[in-house]
């Protein structure tokens, strides 16, 4: 996707996944209601659930999880790479342009 949102709750206690699947649901229903989305696709049964779509006027690709720290890390991690060389950047977009 071109745009990961990985939703994050205060309280910091891990969700079962029960939890995570009624407020995936949740959050299912409000994207689907809206004309913002469009092609809005759940991941539910993932061993990370993430609900897909694709934002209507950006034209952008969306992936949305909960609590989904290790993609959080990564995320911080190929951004202190790209600090030491920004050429990790031009790479990345390269190796998933590949994968398509």
């Amino acid at each position: 996707s071109d745009l990961d949102v990985c939703i994050v709750f205060k309280d910091d206690r891990e969700k079962n996944n029960d939890e995570v699947i009624r407020i995936m649901q949740r959050i299912l229903r409000a994207m689907k209601s809206s004309n913002t989305f469009e092609n809005v696709q759940p991941v539910l049964h993932a061993k990370v659930p993430i609900i897909r779509s694709r934002h209507r006027q950006l034209h952008i690709e969306i992936d949305i999880s909960l609590h989904n720290m290790l993609a959080i890390e990564n995320t911080r991690l190929l951004k202190t790479y790209t600090d030491i060389d920004p050429r990790v950047s031009e790479l990345g977009y390269m190796i998933k342009h590949l994968a398509k």
